[in-house]
């Protein structure tokens, strides 16, 4: 018998789902954030959000297919589908940070980015999409009912050729393309610095830099089981954590790059200043709202004395 290895795709245990529930709080509060504030107005800011949704989309259907109750074929099928195009999504617009920073080094442009949004949402958006419909047709994902859970299964020694056209063929050329414009960007970049452009190339390096750090990891275990070497489950465990939290890295990222940090600490500490303020008023008008009182009651009593003195004389 040919020895497997289970994939669930959505883990259960409470360990490895931290890291998904981290990455999609920061990912959602990243999104209401830049939504509530309007900062997708330049190129940059939409490539930013539209790497914080696929990162939701590649988040959200962990949290709700983790749980132990009954699922069908069909919904791991819908689940997942939402997950591998957010996971794809996000592949190619990490790559495409990386693209940017090629051609702002090279250029000298920080408005180049206009030029190729078309595209980058076509490769990034549209071609995800398609090729998550081609999986859907597939039985890249399957239903275990004994333990109620979505899993992909892999023999150790042979190719998992739907693993590597559905997963690893999509990063691993996100990953060259980040490489690539990595190095193409090395010579250049200095000349930029030089320039004193005002523009944040930190973004644009760190992006493509979390692809590669949280997916290198998994994808060299899983090309491992191809060639007969069975990986640490321990390790795996650790590599399926680090691929969870892309969405958290990514949302620091942006959080950073649009000073919402900054932005949120100003609205707390001018929110304290307003509630000491308020708290001081409120003493304040207590202070005065008895002394009115007492002052009402002093008359009151002045009358009475002044309407007993008058009684008394007639």
């Amino acid at each position: 018998m040919s020895d497997t290895i289970i994939i669930p795709f959505f883990p259960s245990d409470t360990l490895l789902l931290i890291c998904p529930f981290l990455s999609f709080i920061t990912c959602l509060a990243a999104l209401i954030a830049s939504l509530s504030l309007r900062l997708y107005k330049d190129s940059m800011g939409v490539m930013s959000l539209y790497i914080i949704i696929a990162d939701l989309c590649f988040e959200f259907p962990k949290l709700i297919a983790c749980f132990g109750y009954e699922k069908s074929f069909h919904f791991c099928n819908i689940m997942l589908a939402f997950s591998h195009f957010g996971m794809v999504s996000s592949f190619f617009w990490a790559a495409f940070f990386s693209h940017l920073l090629f051609r702002v080094a090279k250029t000298h442009n920080v408005h180049v980015s206009k030029k190729y949004m078309t595209l980058y949402v076509v490769c990034a958006v549209v071609l995800p999409i398609l090729h998550t419909i081609a999986s859907m047709f597939t039985d890249y994902v399957e239903y275990n009912p004994t333990t109620r859970s979505c899993i992909h299964t892999m023999t150790v020694g042979q190719v998992d050729y739907g693993y590597v056209l559905y997963t690893q063929l999509p990063l691993v050329m996100a990953i060259l393309m980040s490489l690539y414009w990595y190095v193409g960007t090395i010579l250049q970049l200095r000349h930029v610095f030089e320039k004193g452009h005002d523009f944040d190339l930190l973004t644009l390096i760190l992006y493509p830099a979390i692809l590669i750090i949280c997916w290198t990891p998994a994808t060299i275990a899983s090309t491992m089981a191809f060639f007969g070497i069975r990986p640490n489950p321990s390790f795996v465990a650790v590599f399926q954590g680090l691929v969870q939290l892309q969405g958290f890295f990514d949302a620091l990222v942006y959080g950073r790059s649009k000073s919402l940090f900054r932005f949120i600490w100003l609205c707390c500490r001018k929110r304290r200043s307003i509630d000491q303020r308020i708290s001081q008023s409120s003493e304040q008008d207590s202070i005065d709202t008895e002394e009115a009182l007492r002052l009402s009651l002093m008359r009151r009593e002045i009358r009475k004395i002044d309407t007993r003195s008058t009684t008394e004389m007639y």
